[in-house]
């Protein structure tokens, strides 16, 4: 119950926060607040849904629905079902609060970038990896036909296809003077939570150069085609605890923004339902 508790801790310090916000309820920088409290309410209904089992296990009901009830109580009495339960909570935090993350990164630098002045930037930014390559081959005369072919390959079309980390990079290195923080420890924790992230999709193997991060009093070992090794159980709190970091860490990046006008939420682009 205690972690419960915790969650409901952190999301009453994001309501405090968002009251606290200084933009317009359309910024994109408020509502990614509002986004990360839904992710966080929702996983505090899923804790309260799964220990509600507890409660319930006597309440008298029709024998239509005692299937439905015991399939329920199964959660809290089967250590297996439990444990499934568990660590599918915890990835639905994770990847939602990466998914917002990178959602609200991504159109934030969309719409500072959409200015006629602030244009060669983002096109700087989709180039990326096609002026890399160039480079490389320089020494090489290419022709107009191939540099196209390449630049058809390598060129991205949305901010979207590109690394969290190198939109995290271009906004600190344009309001670095502004930022309340420790850049290097917070570009860690990006590369870290993003390394765990991709884990996750092969079954928490990582795949990639061997690195061990020291993250908020955990120490994870990544190591090649290994599973991921903290060096103790992680708890619910854990999970809650990365969740938070990473919120903070946004806002640190988003609130160095020195930008008076409105980074308008694309409520229109945004379904309300989504399958």
């Amino acid at each position: 119950m205690d972690h419960i508790l915790y969650i409901k801790q952190k999301i009453d310090e994001i309501s405090s926060e968002i009251k606290l916000c200084p933009f317009d309820n359309n910024d994109l920088r408020i509502s990614y607040l509002d986004h990360m409290f839904g992710v966080f309410n929702i996983n505090y209904l899923q804790w309260c849904a799964i220990y509600s089992a507890s409660a319930i296990e006597k309440a008298v009901v029709k024998q239509a629905d005692r299937v439905i009830f015991d399939a329920f109580l199964s959660i809290v009495k089967n250590d297996g079902y439990f444990t499934n339960i568990n660590n599918s909570i915890n990835r639905g935090l994770f990847l939602d609060s990466w998914s917002t993350f990178e959602f609200f990164l991504t159109y934030i630098c969309n719409e500072l970038f959409k200015e006629p002045t602030k244009e060669p930037t983002k096109t700087k930014m989709l180039e990326h990896d096609y002026k890399k390559v160039v480079k490389i081959l320089s020494r090489h005369d290419l022709s107009d036909a191939e540099l196209l072919k390449l630049k058809d390959c390598l060129v991205e079309d949305h901010l979207t296809h590109l690394p969290v980390t190198r939109k995290y990079e271009k906004l600190y290195s344009l309001y670095k003077n502004y930022y309340k923080g420790n850049w290097n420890e917070d570009y860690e924790f990006l590369a870290f939570f993003g390394k765990y992230r991709n884990s996750m999709h092969t079954n928490y193997i990582y795949h990639g150069t061997d690195k061990n991060y020291n993250i908020l009093g955990v120490n994870y070992g990544f190591i090649n085609g290994e599973a991921i090794r903290p060096n103790r159980k992680l708890h619910v709190a854990d999970m809650i605890n990365l969740a938070v970091e990473l919120k903070n860490i946004a806002m640190r990046l988003f609130n160095s923004i020195q930008y008076p006008g409105l980074l308008e939420y694309p409520a229109d682009q945004v379904p309300e339902t989504q399958i």
